[in-house]
């Protein structure tokens, strides 16, 4: 199948749960694409903050713009609703706390407009808030010392796809709500395909605070562990992970740039917190059926 730029419909989808700092600079950013989205559709996931108002008064000129409540059921379940109510020939999954440069879904759907992939990806994903001090305590605390969120090492085929032909998102029959975290790796895993890796440059908002963290580290915990539930609590298990993590980062100083002083003081507060959110999210989503965000 090969579609062009000027035949192609684009449906923009965003789950988005309790998200009114940031979903207003991600939808003023989509509006100003170069390659311009038929459709732009937020599902409103259970917000409980000021996410409605924010929405309810935001406006898009020549774009449709739908909005969809639904109960909180995790970001899953809200990507595969929002589908229900796209029309485009390709589907592109965005998070609310992403910026985009003005090609992003231009260079991001160019393989599937070109008959090469059936779904994409993109591994330019840079940390917009590196500038504040818990946004690169996150990245530290992920092993990489420099403001992108994914290595510049990363493979050329991921099992997330981006923007994938909404064929192929029907043939899969959607994403697996019972995935947690990693629902967005269950696409891949039902069609047997990876997705194509681009040069889509775009930005990704950090926690800038604990509690931010808490509840960022606390979604994150909500996926599959390699060797379980119990492996999982092992290796997040606040008290070593945290030792382990100030001695591992304070080895990397020199990549970090950042006082001593800070690593041996809010740097082990920065990981207690975020290790036991994590913990929590563990013992949230398999024992308890949480969803996924």
């Amino acid at each position: 199948m090969t579609l062009s730029n000027k035949s192609v419909v684009l449906s923009v989808i965003i789950p988005i749960y309790n998200e009114e700092k940031v979903i207003g600079r991600c939808l003023e950013s989509l509006a100003r694409q170069t390659l311009k989205p038929k459709e732009i559709i937020v599902v409103d996931d259970g917000s409980n903050d000021k996410t409605w108002e924010v929405l309810s008064k935001f406006e898009i000129r020549n774009l449709k713009f739908e909005i969809v409540r639904c109960a909180h059921l995790g970001a899953g379940a809200a990507r595969n609703l929002g589908v229900t109510k796209a029309t485009g020939d390709i589907l592109v999954f965005v998070d609310a706390d992403m910026t985009f440069n003005k090609t992003f879904l231009e260079d991001l759907v160019k393989p599937i407009l070109e008959g090469k992939s059936k779904g994409t990806f993109s591994k330019l994903e840079y940390i917009a808030n590196w500038n504040n001090r818990f946004s690169r305590f996150w990245n530290y605390a992920k092993g990489i010392y420099e403001p992108r969120s994914i290595p510049a090492d990363y493979p050329e085929t991921s099992p997330v796809f981006r923007a994938i032909l909404k064929s192929e998102f029907d043939r899969a029959g959607g994403f697996d709500e019972s995935k947690g975290y990693n629902d967005d790796w269950s696409l891949s895993e039902k069609l047997g395909v990876k997705a194509t890796v681009t040069k889509a440059g775009f930005y990704h908002y950090n926690p800038e605070n604990l509690s931010e963290v808490f509840i960022q580290a606390r979604w994150t915990g909500k996926r599959k562990y390699k060797f379980g539930i119990l492996g999982g609590l092992v290796k997040e298990f606040p008290l070593w992970s945290t030792i382990i993590g100030v001695i591992r980062v304070i080895r990397e100083r020199g990549k970090t740039g950042e006082g001593l002083l800070s690593l041996l003081t809010l740097y082990p507060l920065f990981l207690l917190v975020i290790k036991s959110a994590t913990t929590i999210g563990i013992v949230g989503f398999s024992f308890r059926g949480e969803p996924s965000k």
